[in-house]
């Protein structure tokens, strides 16, 4: 009975809907998205984006430090690369796709040709392996330390440093590719990776745009102030981890300096954890994102690129 009691003290000290209801409301504005889902069909713009798929091409493999990770490449036509510096937009997809990160085709919109007379950029689709997260990191101690929570350090996952590992190595084959321009976007966990990752790599990034993201655990990890440029989307129905965790990590960017828009879908027919539906077709993402230019790297800080 004494330990039955112990346990369920344990329970509802942790319990996570406590500590959400303990966070403070998000002063962000949450927008209505000017898409109107009455005047677009989610289902339309799934096939017109599947469509596309074949342009990203075949997938490759990367070979890291830590480990490896295979990858998907959109370049570009030579004769809009020729003489331009471009961006670069990397796609984070969920863990639970890490099968088949093409599951949700919507962000492929950034390679329909529309949108690469406009926008023209690359795109890259790297593929987590089996069991892996964007997120999170690993704690580590400084040589001697002893293993107490008033020594730890932060250290990226493999699976981080492979991708900035990759996406160094495709600067250096790819010389069009903008430093000063290179964006994170990614759906429900893949898009909670895009605050993740550029909490562990700051000053890489010009801009995120997470769709559906958000997490107590995410909201209280990314702490390192850098100037980001963040454009988030939810829907109405989802979760209010989602919501608020995601809503209170814009505060926090805008209060860092960044520009930071919260856009959520509230018309019939919207459901709840499924954004990207809506999120990727909205008509100014590419051309607002391509604006955001990295914050410099501050003097002796390492970068990848």
């Amino acid at each position: 009975m004494i330990y039955w009691l112990g346990a369920f003290v344990l329970i509802f000290a942790t319990d996570p809907s406590a500590e959400l209801k303990a966070l403070p409301d998000y002063k962000v504005k949450l927008e209505k998205s000017d898409l109107r889902a009455s005047r677009f069909d989610p289902g339309d713009f799934e096939k017109a984006t599947r469509a596309l798929e074949g342009k990203i091409g075949e997938e490759r493999s990367f070979t890291g430090s830590r480990t490896g990770m295979p990858y998907r490449l959109y370049e570009p036509d030579e004769k809009v690369r020729k003489g331009k510096k471009l961006p670069l937009v990397i796609f984070l997809h969920a863990p639970l796709d890490v099968n088949e990160p093409l599951k949700h085709p919507q962000f492929l919109a950034f390679i329909d040709a529309k949108a690469q007379k406009d926008d023209p950029c690359y795109l890259l689709a790297p593929r987590l392996k089996s069991g892996k997260f964007w997120g999170g990191f690993e704690v580590v101690y400084p040589p001697g330390a002893p293993q107490q929570k008033l020594f730890e350090e932060r250290k990226a996952t493999a699976s981080q440093e492979a991708l900035m590992e990759l996406i160094a190595a495709l600067m250096k084959d790819h010389a069009e590719i903008d430093p000063d321009r290179v964006y994170l976007t990614g759906l429900s966990a893949g898009g909670s990776g895009c605050f993740w990752v550029a909490e562990m790599f700051p000053r890489h990034f010009s801009g995120l745009a997470p769709v559906c993201a958000g997490t107590l655990k995410c909201y209280q990890s990314v702490v390192t102030p850098q100037k980001l440029a963040v454009w988030a989307f939810v829907n109405r129905g989802d979760e209010e981890e989602t919501k608020k965790t995601c809503g209170l990590l814009l505060d926090r960017c805008k209060g860092w300096g960044g520009k930071v828009q919260y856009n959520t879908y509230t018309d019939q027919g919207v459901g709840g954890h499924s954004a990207w539906n809506w999120a990727y077709a909205e008509p100014h993402l590419a051309n607002w994102l391509f604006k955001q230019k990295r914050e410099k790297p501050k003097p002796g800080e390492k970068v990848f690129w």
